[in-house]
């Protein structure tokens, strides 16, 4: 397994094409922030503070959650148009088109590839949402609206504390959410609907090479699951490190940093590296894991 490490770009998406190596402008204004129309260019339209991107190959479409515009913005690779696929203004509004919905600093988005829901981590409103493509209707699966966490129990009757990454898990048919305001890793399952812990038990670092339940995590912000190996992967951003979940043993280990901040250099032992509050995380087939790092 390789581990990359990765600056964040604020405001702008750049994809690397047509050319290997290059980077391009895929969406947003150099240097403007804000909302300013929709079915324009993706590279004429501002973003605002813009916190996940995710590509949907199957429909050659890439979302973003434009999390101070309070929206989900989807791109057309084809046309490169930019439209609002989910959100107006700030507030909650459910059970409705997505067109009429509100959401509340969205911080990420997940496609089901099987069912091509598309689930949204709905941040200040304490939810997850989900929009069904061929009702056209946005409803929530899980969150009450409080902070108050209860495991076990139906998604939707329990609170959630800033729910940040999420993360879809065809395999187990799960979906994970990182609990960023706190220390936990939680899902729901797709099946019943019901809200249950992955990781974290409590604020602190602790737990390496024992259940993942009982771990001790500080403000978890990302996650992502490779289905081949059963693994989830994770940004233990308080700790500055990045933790890996064995889905079928429920065993936590510590596969990137050493909790130090300072940076030190690269071509090292991920084990041997620090990292800096890292805040993303991606992974692809030859597994390789990709996280943000960021110093200042």
């Amino acid at each position: 397994m390789t581990i990359l490490i990765a600056l964040a770009v604020i405001f702008l998406f750049r994809l690397s094409y047509p050319l290997p190596g290059r980077i391009y402008r895929f969406a947003g204004v150099p240097g403007s922030s804000g909302y300013n129309s929709d079915n324009i260019q993706a590279t004429a339209a501002t973003l605002n503070i813009p916190t996940g991107v995710r590509v949907d190959n199957r429909n050659n479409v890439v979302y973003i959650s434009d999390y101070n515009n309070n929206r989900v913005r989807v791109v057309d690779c084809n046309t490169t148009i930019i439209k609002t696929l989910a959100g107006t203004t700030s507030g909650f509004v459910d059970n409705v088109s997505p067109s009429a919905s509100k959401l509340s600093q969205p911080m990420d988005t997940v496609i089901d590839p099987l069912t091509q829901q598309i689930y949204i981590s709905d941040s200040a409103n304490n939810r997850i949402r989900v929009i069904n493509k061929t009702s056209n209707t946005i409803k929530t699966i899980a969150g009450s609206g409080s902070t108050s966490y209860t495991q076990n129990v139906l998604g939707t009757t329990s609170g959630i504390n800033l729910p940040g990454g999420i993360a879809m898990d065809s395999r187990n048919n799960r979906l994970y959410i990182s609990e960023y305001n706190t220390y936990r890793i939680l899902y729901v399952s797709l099946e019943d609907g019901y809200i249950h812990t992955l990781a974290g038990s409590a604020n602190g670092f602790d737990g390496d090479g024992g259940l993942a339940v009982n771990a001790k995590l500080i403000n978890p912000m990302c996650i992502t699951v490779d289905e081949s190996r059963n693994m989830a992967y994770f940004c233990d951003t308080g700790n500055n490190r990045v933790r890996s979940v064995n889905l079928s043993t429920g065993i936590i280990q510590t596969i990137v940093g050493t909790g130090s901040t300072a940076y030190n250099g690269n071509n090292i032992p991920a084990s041997s590296v620090n990292l800096n509050s890292c805040k993303g995380l991606a992974i692809n087939v030859p597994e390789n894991v990709f996280t943000i790092d960021r110093f200042e």
